[in-house]
């Protein structure tokens, strides 16, 4: 990662390059609602680089949100690395690492991220019910996906996630749409999270393609991020 990137450089640089990209088309979809003051979570957080760069801002892409509090979600099993990942947070951040369910927060916060999560959570309509109810009135859940069966590179690493001995599970876009809908959300909007070519070409040009594993070639690569991309999922709460 290039340190230019960031306005402070303790954010992990170790973070997959394309993350950043993508997470800043997912905050542009929902720019109005990550306003100062706000509480968020990421779910899903692994070691919190979302939310480092949420509050840290990044240069000529997106000002700092200044949240009233950020907070990080993940698995019990994850607790090691919620650990480290705090032991290494820059102090002043109002980021804080948790291994709590979403259940346990009702009426907490105005925005709920997520990424490349969903196709990995079993008890879907749970979830989405949890997150239904850990939002404010007026909040908003923003998940963003490539795991949905219609999208035929999901369809291509099935059996790269079975060798990693990663269990996923197959929902169809239509299935994320209705089961937000089922978990009380009045509000779903399906979004595409594609990066234009020069945004794509900006980020290769600064690091080798090298993605072997998950892509066929750099071509293949780059019609993924431009053409197919994943899709948000964007739910609101506007009832108490």
């Amino acid at each position: 990662m290039q340190p230019g990137y960031f306005s402070n450089e303790n954010i992990v640089k170790a973070m997959p390059h394309d993350h950043l990209f993508i997470w800043m088309e997912m905050v542009s979809a929902i720019k109005q609602d990550l306003k100062a003051g706000c509480k968020v979570a990421d779910f899903g957080c692994s070691s919190g680089e979302l939310l480092r760069v949420l509050c840290a801002g990044v240069p000529n892409l997106i000002d700092p949100i200044k949240p009233a509090i950020a907070v990080g979600l993940e698995l019990e099993t994850m607790r090691d690395v919620l650990i480290k990942a705090a032991s290494k947070m820059p102090s002043g951040l109002p980021i804080v690492l948790s291994s709590a369910p979403l259940h346990a927060f009702a009426s907490q916060f105005d925005v709920i991220l997520s990424h490349e999560v969903l196709y990995l959570v079993e008890d879907l309509a749970d979830t989405f019910a949890a997150a239904f109810a850990a939002l404010k009135a007026g909040g908003v859940l923003c998940a963003a996906t490539a795991g949905y069966i219609e999208n035929e590179y999901y369809q291509r690493w099935q059996s790269k996630f079975k060798k990693r001995g990663i269990t996923v599970f197959n929902h169809s876009k239509d299935e994320y749409a209705a089961l937000l809908k089922l978990a009380g959300f009045d509000q779903v909007q399906v979004i595409p999270i594609l990066l234009t070519k020069q945004v794509y070409h900006r980020w290769r040009s600064e690091r080798a393609f090298d993605d072997w594993e998950w892509f066929e070639s750099q071509h293949d690569e780059e019609r993924y991020f431009t053409k197919v991309g994943k899709l948000a999922f964007i739910a609101r709460r506007t009832i108490g």
